[in-house]
């Protein structure tokens, strides 16, 4: 699943064998900002993890699930780009 958030591009996946959910981003500011806001369970951001997105972190089924609900009630802009911007302070 891919999710593009005003605080970043995020992809969730679970991999074989695997009973928890990886989450990953190109940026690691990305997840910490996930947590920060909306997932506090996911675990610590491991660093070089993979290769077309380096930043992992883990998390469980039902806590993923609970958590995208916030995302979608935080929605409160007319263009989303701007809030990228806002956000990011870029």
């Amino acid at each position: 699943m891919r999710l593009l958030t005003t605080i970043g591009f995020i992809n969730v996946v679970q991999k074989p064998g695997d009973a928890e959910l990886t989450v990953r981003a190109r940026v690691a500011a990305y997840l910490e900002r996930l947590r920060e806001r909306h997932l506090p369970t996911l675990s610590a951001t491991a660093a070089n993890a993979g290769t077309d997105y380096p930043f992992q972190a883990r998390v469980t089924r039902r806590a993923f699930r609970g958590a995208l609900a916030t995302p979608a009630g935080d929605i409160n802009y007319a263009n989303f780009k701007h809030e990228v911007t806002k956000v990011s302070g870029m």
